[in-house]
């Protein structure tokens, strides 16, 4: 059978139709064999990994967009607070009365401190005593419910 020549003008109908009919021509004489069972499968197992990879990018655009927001909002207000509260002086000056909550419970927690009556390593030594047991019987259990099932 003679090699046909290449086609070089791809928008000629006309060739498009000769290289159609030898196409049919040549492949008449083979016989025609069944496609695998497994190709419609694999076909679709492609085709919803590839949406599953463009859901995926979506979704990553949306969250970096999301944060690109909210971090250039964050960085605004900081800024706006900055320039509008005189941040400067509040910083060298400080807040009349805003430590005085500090200081009621600096001084409140020292004054715990200094009265302690030893309540404390009894509750911690019957803390890590059912900590213990519990940590002591997970192995326990993981081998009860392996010997079941």
């Amino acid at each position: 059978m003679p090699v046909p020549e290449p086609i070089e003008d791809f928008e000629s109908l006309e060739n498009l139709d000769e290289l159609d009919l030898m196409i049919a021509s040549a492949l008449q004489s083979e016989p025609m064999r069944p496609a695998p069972f497994t190709l419609h499968r694999r076909v679709q197992e492609r085709i919803r990994i590839i949406a599953l990879k463009e859901r995926q990018r979506v979704r990553f655009r949306y969250t970096m967009l999301s944060l690109a927001v909210a971090f250039s909002s964050a960085t605004l207000m900081a800024a706006a607070l900055v320039v509008f509260t005189n941040f400067e002086l509040v910083r060298t000056n400080g807040l009349p009365g805003g430590l005085g909550i500090y200081d009621l419970y600096a001084s409140s927690m020292t004054l715990s401190a200094s009265s302690y009556g030893g309540a404390y390593s009894l509750m911690t030594a019957v803390l890590l005593a059912a900590v213990t047991i519990l940590i002591g019987l997970a192995p326990l259990r993981a081998h009860r419910r392996r010997s079941r099932g």
